[in-house]
């Protein structure tokens, strides 16, 4: 992180990539060392972040900054006059010097408590200064002494300052308002959406234009413009928000599926290509290329692909992808697939969900029956179901899904999704304790709307174990609902 940060601000020494947009110039240094769209929004070391972002200016400025306080405090132990603030300017200097050695291996910067700390910490160092009258000094106390020059700066500073303050207090409030709708957003980015799109474009404010993660709102906003099968609307605000964050290529995500949807399968590969090689390591990007490469039966494009995502994460979901790839395309498993696939199964014991469709589909390649197909129907017509609010309809379908691919917890959790969107929260629990019995289920997913269930059938002593496995998997909003019914 430190030698990327380096690297940009010897590359942009004048004026860097702006102040707090580390996060996106850090992302091509980053794109081959992290998994999935995670990415470093800080470089653990503010000193060398403020090179990166504010340029040779910004960054020495804020380094200099830190050299004041021990200068005035050095000044103030050296004459007698200034006794009485000798212990406040000490313990102010430490506290600055611990910000210091904080911000050289964190980011406090980022932490309002910490910035708290510091402007009042360097405000009691330097305040003694100011104070005192360098010509008249009469005893221990001071006098101020000046013009009416001296006297009236302060007053026009503090009026100045608060002037330039108001556009801060106006972005700060439109990003808490922005902040607040997308714990919920963000809380579906790995799932269907299910909020309403009208509440979705009516609570995000006009700024800012990205999330915390940098995903472009737009192209969050464009997800469930897709999913209510307005595509050229999509399309339109994929557009609009190409260049907040051209390094993700999130948009070009999106794009993969509104293609997909209108049966455009080259348009899919155009964009599936542009989105995986620039992140090899996200498995969503991967999936789509093998997706994209299979249906428009390029083979060679499946083995490309497939030799630069495992060269970043070799694994049973490298494997996994690929066979299924070339499985459609060839139509039937060729020994050379059947052996990865036993080689697979062998190596990677633990990864039996991740494998499982495979090996459904390789054993019916034997028996003729193309279970694969009939689970990949009753999962379209579940989320047909669910779309129309036919919430117990779609719980069989998943539920049938269940007896074909019995390896493959997500049918569980749809099926207990369903049944608590249709409010039948008894149903709901046992399918989402069959979920959670699954190794791979480390979303949180599943425990979270256990224990919404749970509340909403009254039963709140059963509320804290699942919320807090949910918090321990990473599940986003459980916090609040932990403090509440957690004490």
């Amino acid at each position: 992180m430190w030698s990327g940060a380096i690297d940009y601000a010897t590359k942009h020494p004048l004026v860097g990539a702006g102040y707090g947009n580390w996060k996106l110039a850090s992302i091509p240094y980053e794109k081959e060392f992290t998994n999935d769209l995670f990415v470093p929004y800080h470089c653990h070391n503010d000193f060398i972040e403020m090179f990166a972002d504010l340029g040779i200016i910004g960054g020495v400025t804020f380094g200099l900054m830190f050299l004041l306080v021990p200068i005035f405090t050095i000044k103030m132990w050296r004459k007698s006059e200034f006794k009485p603030y000798h212990l406040t300017a000490t313990i102010s200097f430490m506290a600055v010097t611990c910000y210091a050695v904080d911000a050289f291996l964190n980011f406090p910067a980022e932490r309002t408590a910490m910035q708290t700390m510091l402007a009042v910490s360097a405000a009691l160092a330097f305040l003694p200064i100011s104070l005192i009258n360098k010509t008249k000094v009469t005893g221990s106390i001071t006098k101020v002494k000046g013009s009416i020059l001296n006297k009236s700066v302060p007053v026009i500073f503090y009026f100045i300052s608060l002037l330039l303050i108001v556009p801060s207090i106006y972005v700060a409030k439109q990003t808490y308002d922005s902040l607040k709708i997308q714990k919920y957003v963000m809380g579906e980015i790995d799932s269907d959406p299910k909020m309403a799109l009208d509440e979705v474009k009516s609570s995000f404010p006009a700024i800012p234009n990205l999330s915390t993660s940098t995903l472009p709102i737009k192209g969050l906003i464009a997800r469930y413009e897709f999913r209510d099968k307005h595509y050229d609307e999509a399309l339109r605000l994929l557009k609009e928000s190409e260049n907040d964050n051209p390094y993700l290529h999130y948009n070009d995500f999106i794009r993969t599926a509104v293609f997909a949807d209108k049966q455009k399968f080259d348009s899919v590969a155009i964009y599936a290509k542009k989105a995986f090689y620039n992140w090899p390591r996200a498995t969503s990007y991967y999936k789509n290329i093998m997706f994209s490469s299979a249906k428009n039966k390029d083979s060679i494009e499946i083995k490309k692909a497939y030799k630069e995502y495992n060269k970043y994460r070799p694994g049973a979901e490298a494997n996994a992808q690929f066979l299924l790839a070339m499985y459609e395309v060839k139509g039937a498993a060729d020994k050379n697939m059947i052996t990865l696939l036993d080689s697979s199964n062998a190596r990677y014991p633990k990864d039996t969900a991740i494998l499982a469709r495979v090996n459904s589909i390789f054993s019916s390649n034997k028996t003729g029956v193309q279970s694969t197909d009939i689970v990949a129907n009753l999962l379209n017509n579940g989320k047909a179901a669910f779309m129309k609010r036919q919430f117990s309809k779609a719980a069989q379908f998943y539920l049938q899904a269940t007896q074909l691919d019995p390896a493959n917890y997500t049918h569980y959790e749809n099926a207990g999704i369903s049944y608590y969107s249709g409010g039948n929260f008894v149903k709901a629990i046992p399918n989402f304790e069959k979920a959670v019995q699954f190794s791979n289920a480390n979303t949180g997913k599943s425990e979270f709307f256990m224990a919404m269930s749970y509340i909403a059938l009254g039963k709140k002593e059963q509320v804290c174990t699942p919320l807090n496995t949910a918090k321990r998997k990473g599940y986003p909003g459980v916090d609040s609902y932990i403090s509440q019914y957690c004490k």
